[in-house]
């Protein structure tokens, strides 16, 4: 199951890039045993990614997150270690409206 979600998620974040051969997706689980989805693109995407606002980066983790309640994963990211990510980057998401 945890496959099919990261080759869609794959396959959804490579649409979106100018550099789709650069795109990674991994996953991995936190210390409750949820899985994590991690997505990497180039330095060069990552504003069509995130999206103005953050809507896209919003937008995608809500249509992975249905991807994953219908194939029967409960919680396939954790949003808290995304903010964390963010914040390490002077980004603050609970700011985007």
């Amino acid at each position: 199951m945890i496959e099919e979600l990261k080759t869609f998620t794959l396959e959804l974040v490579k649409s979106l890039t100018s550099e789709p051969d650069l795109v990674k997706v991994q996953d991995f689980q936190d210390e409750e045993e949820n899985p994590i989805i991690e997505i990497m693109v180039s330095d060069v995407d990552m504003g069509k990614v995130i999206g103005k606002s953050g809507k896209t980066a919003k937008a995608l983790r809500t249509l992975i997150q249905a991807t994953a309640y219908n194939k029967g994963i409960k919680r396939a990211n954790n949003w808290k270690e995304i903010e964390n990510i963010f914040l390490k980057e002077g980004i603050n998401i609970n700011e985007w409206t």
